[in-house]
């Protein structure tokens, strides 16, 4: 029999005056069996680990893009400034610096863009009697469809013995924030005449369906009476709104200077309807629907594209399409993002 053995696996190690034994054999390659099996099943079961790794790794990939949009909207949304991502899009729509233009039924509203199948007309408050104070607002009107408020139109009184003019500062409110403020001096009025004044708006306040809007007026100088609405409550006038309505419309973003890239996934939330996506005019398909919330906690569809093939280097727009369906009054696209692969 053996009288030494190996340091690792006890292999027998024999002497020239050892005697050979066939069970020492059989024990040998029993433990060189186990020991390749066992190898075997360790390199197995690594090249597996990394396999599942890198499909994480694919397809989490989607959701750390998702994700890091998700995020940069919740900053804009919170004011803070990220500043331009090179390969990541992204509108929260809080204002209209992302957007170029707008055409058909879609309006870009205080909320975003809205498409409304109901245009909002003019509202006519009336004018009943005066009041003593320097200064007056309407009565909160609430919109039933979409427009751009382009005038709005009130009557003071001069309450003293001299002729005279009147500096007027005026405001527009839309949802509680000041949507348009500016001065306007009116022409002379006689002792105790009464003067109507009309306010042009220029760029247009843009209304929506469910917007809350109030015109504020107040003069400079003591001794100005204006009329109250036909129902005593609050400034009377006239609101001078354009309606504007459809099922169809389309937006087209600013120009960006885009890198060259292999796959583009675009995510688009809104309230209602179907959404289309498209980038220098060539259309991404749609993948996914699913109904979410957005980062202010608004209900909403999550729609998500993808186009093959990406785009080259260059300057590029996106142009976002929504249609009502059957069922829908109105629609607002919340926010959209895209991430170049």
């Amino acid at each position: 029999m053996a009288s030494g053995y190996t340091e690792n696996y006890g292999l027998c190690q024999w002497q020239g005056e050892d005697k050979f034994l066939r069970e020492e054999f059989n024990q040998d390659n029993a433990k060189l069996d186990a020991a390749l099996k066992a190898s075997e099943e360790k390199a197995a079961a690594a090249a597996q680990s990394a396999q599942q790794t890198a499909d994480r790794a694919l397809s989490g990939l989607e959701a750390a893009d998702y994700n890091i949009y998700n995020l940069l909207l919740q900053n804009e949304y919170e004011g803070k400034y990220t500043g331009y991502k090179k390969a990541l899009i992204y509108d929260g729509f809080l204002n209209g610096d992302g957007v170029s233009a707008t055409s058909g039924g879609l309006l870009l509203g205080e909320k975003g863009p809205t498409l409304c199948r109901t245009g909002q007309s003019s509202i006519d408050l009336g004018y009943g009697s005066t009041t003593n104070q320097s200064s007056s607002t309407t009565s909160s009107q609430t919109m039933t469809g979409a427009g751009r408020l382009t005038s709005f139109t009130f009557r003071i009184r001069n309450n003293q013995n001299e002729q005279r003019s009147a500096s007027i500062q005026w405001t527009v409110t839309v949802n509680g924030k000041e949507a348009a403020a500016g001065t306007k001096s009116t022409s002379q009025a006689a002792a105790y005449d009464t003067l109507t004044v009309m306010v042009s708006l220029s760029p247009n306040v843009l209304l929506g369906p469910g917007d809350v809007l109030t015109v504020s007026v107040r003069s400079s100088g003591s001794g100005w009476q204006y009329y109250l609405s036909s129902g005593g409550s609050g400034l009377g006038g006239v609101l001078t709104i354009t309606p504007v309505s459809g099922s169809t419309g389309s937006l087209t973003t600013v120009s960006r200077s885009l890198p060259a890239c292999e796959e583009i996934i675009a995510w688009v939330r809104h309230t209602a309807g179907q959404v289309t996506v498209s980038v220098g005019g060539q259309a991404l398909e749609k993948v996914d629907a699913r109904e979410t919330m957005d980062v202010q906690g608004v209900a909403c569809t999550e729609t998500m594209f993808s186009l093959t093939g990406g785009v080259t280097a260059g300057n590029h727009t996106f142009q976002l399409g929504l249609t009502l369906e059957s069922g829908d009054s109105s629609a607002l696209i919340l926010d959209y993002g895209a991430v170049l692969l």
